[in-house]
């Protein structure tokens, strides 16, 4: 197989197509008779540039299909193993937490027996005393078993509440793997097709340089949602850190405004930082990062040609208000009221058919509540824009 596929090669370097075909044919017929996927695949690539260089574009259209598919068959087993291996780590944290709460249980049903043991050790103990000692010991006892019932609830509560949080995280979980296996693979696809087009100079340097606000516009998406998903899987095992410290929001604000210049100067959205020079915050900086970015990320999602985008800041006595304020489609009340009310990840299309994953929200709300503070829709109208703000509480008098 290997012998024949060289012999093509050769022989098309030196321009003799038909002994080119013949050769790179029975390369392909070996390598798909014994189900060599990646031989099967650089052979259906070879009779490609053959028969486009023999003037067979339907030939060429014909191999070209098969290297399309049979590459994307071999993206997809490389993902598929990657995604093995992220979903045997959120297993393990499922298991290590299933074993927490059943520890948990058992130290209960402990604290419990011993409260009753006590207690019947001093109804025994005083048993024999006078009326007004036994009296007080049943007033005793009956203030253990309030307590009893109090511990109880409260470790029932808390139970309650890592079911539910266990049962959040599984479906997240699975809409992660949705978005990874579907969404991540598409821009990446995109890019290989057209770095290997430009390596096989089938397009032109002119023609590459077209193409270059559109490769860095995919790059962009695909950090933005990468950088998300790594925020979320840190968050989901336990890993994130909140480290709160005091500094300038402004300049801040401006390096995140530097990193979307071509998706604002794309649909020539004005972008005005209002926060004052002197306006100083007290959060978690990679919270502020990524909360903000993906702020500006969705105000820049929902705006026509020509909107602004504007981020304010507000000191209060307690707290310190965030707002970015757009003048793009806005949203019905309904969709601003369950935005940042629950946990489920969803999306939709932006202006220019932009796509979203949905994972920013959750994760804004998320990282927002871990700093003790809340995000809200403050102002949407359709055909109006939208103003969303979020609230830290000041540093503490020390």
């Amino acid at each position: 197989m290997f012998i024949y596929k060289g012999l093509g090669e050769v022989y098309l370097k030196e321009n003799k197509l038909d002994s080119a075909y013949y050769f790179a044919s029975k390369a392909f017929s070996i390598s798909k008779e014994i189900k060599a996927l990646p031989e099967e695949s650089s052979a259906a690539e070879l009779l490609y540039n053959i028969s486009k260089l023999d003037g067979k574009p339907e030939d060429a259209l014909k191999y070209l299909e098969v290297f399309d598919k049979l590459k994307d068959s071999l993206f997809d087993d490389e993902k598929s193993k990657a995604l093995g291996i992220l979903e045997a780590e959120l297993g393990f944290k499922s298991l290590k937490e299933q074993l927490e709460l059943e520890k948990l249980n058992q130290q209960f049903e402990n604290e419990v027996k011993v409260n009753q043991r006590e207690t019947l050790i001093l109804v025994l103990a005083f048993a024999f005393l006078a009326l007004i000692i036994v009296i007080i010991l049943l007033l005793k006892i009956r203030k253990n078993k309030t307590k009893a019932n109090v511990l109880f609830n409260q470790k029932n509560n808390e139970i309650e509440l890592k079911n539910l949080k266990l049962k959040v995280s599984n479906l997240q979980k699975n809409k992660l793997f949705s978005i990874i296996s579907h969404d991540l693979r598409s821009p990446v696809n995109s890019l290989s097709q057209i770095f290997d087009m430009y390596a096989a100079q089938q397009i032109s340097d002119e023609e590459f340089k077209e193409w270059l606000p559109e490769v860095n516009k995919n790059i962009s998406s695909t950090r933005l949602l990468i950088d998300n998903l790594l925020n979320w899987a840190s968050e989901t095992l336990n890993e994130a850190q909140v480290e709160k410290s005091t500094f300038l929001l402004k300049p801040e604000v401006n390096s995140l405004s530097d990193l979307f210049y071509s998706p604002l100067r794309e649909k020539n959205i004005q972008f005005e930082n209002k926060v004052l020079e002197d306006f100083k915050i007290y959060v978690d900086v990679n919270t502020l990062k990524l909360v903000v970015r993906n702020l500006i990320s969705n105000a820049i999602k929902f705006c026509n040609a020509e909107d602004k985008i504007s981020i304010s800041a507000t000191h209060f006595e307690k707290f310190d208000r965030i707002c970015v304020q757009d003048t793009g489609v806005g949203m019905t009340s309904e969709v601003a009221k369950h935005l940042f009310n629950n946990s489920s990840i969803t999306s939709s299309l932006g202006t220019n058919k932009e796509e979203g994953k949905g994972v920013g929200t959750v994760l804004c709300k998320t990282f927002i509540e871990e700093n003790g503070g809340s995000i809200w829709v403050d102002f949407s109208e359709e055909g109006k824009g939208t103003r969303i703000c979020f609230e830290v509480p000041t540093q503490p008098n020390e």
